[in-house]
């Protein structure tokens, strides 16, 4: 694999992010095209998200999330502490365990340390790789018990929340 460029994605991104979107989770193409698109494009909620991507050369290796939360931006009531939140990685099958989703975890920090003295991360309780991953970093275990905007777990466990202050 050649050098691995992390960076902000660009809508000419948008392809590669929805067609690994569409594999990871299940579901339309087309779909998550156009949410991509519009996610990218900072239309409505998506104003608060941020999106990084991997590449090696041309080919597209993975991206990642950042989300600033604030529950005056939803009419229903969610529990999660407001701020800034590490979200939805996705890496190509064959480039997990590269070091990828930890260089794409890295750089969203290093983004968010001028804008914040703390950063939130969720997954599910048995996700044992990212939970090992973040930790390393320095992220702390808060709760089980909280409520996002389109969190579930996706293996019928509970998701763990936690912090890292910067």
């Amino acid at each position: 694999m050649d050098k691995i460029e992390i960076r902000l994605a660009r809508p000419a991104d948008a392809n590669s992010i929805a067609r690994l979107h569409s594999h990871w989770q299940g579901g339309e193409f087309d779909s998550f095209l156009k949410k991509t698109t519009a996610e990218l494009a900072g239309e409505g909620v998506f104003s608060k998200l941020v999106t990084i991507v991997a590449h090696s050369g041309k080919e597209f290796l993975g991206f990642a999330k950042i989300f600033h939360f604030q529950v005056e931006d939803f009419e229903e009531c969610f529990t999660a502490p407001v701020g800034h939140y590490l979200t939805g990685v996705c890496v190509e099958k064959k480039y997990r365990a590269k070091t990828v989703g930890s260089r794409l975890t890295k750089f969203r920090i290093e983004y968010l340390k001028p804008i914040t003295n703390r950063i939130y991360y969720f997954t599910d309780s048995d996700n044992l790789p990212s939970i090992q991953l973040h930790a390393k970093i320095g992220f702390q275990f808060l709760t089980h018990d909280f409520t996002f905007p389109g969190a579930r777990a996706l293996t019928g466990q509970k998701l763990s929340l936690f912090k890292l202050d910067c």
